[in-house]
């Protein structure tokens, strides 16, 4: 098993992944906790490519959430997809 390093995506210094992150409520923060734990020792079990370098890990949870991630030799660098899945279509 080789153990990844996970790190946040950083726009001027600031954490997308981290501002979304502090206003989910309790048990989707824990569903989010959980996601990164997986992705940071090789669990892609629940992962879709998007693009040729991205891709977005799936928690089924609630309406769903989704984050991006990209990986780059050992570390996964992960950002937020934006809303959840619902408002994703509109």
């Amino acid at each position: 098993m080789h153990d990844r390093k996970v790190i946040e995506y950083l726009i001027d210094g600031s954490s997308p992944f981290t501002k979304g992150f502090v206003g989910l409520d309790a048990c989707v923060a824990v569903k989010v906790a959980v996601a990164s734990y997986r992705l940071e020792h090789d669990n892609f079990s629940s992962f879709k490519a998007i693009r040729k370098s991205v891709s977005e890990y799936k928690i089924a949870f609630g309406h769903g959430y989704l984050i991006c991630f990209r990986q780059e030799g050992n570390e996964i660098v992960i950002s937020p997809c934006g809303s959840p899945q619902k408002d994703r279509s509109k």
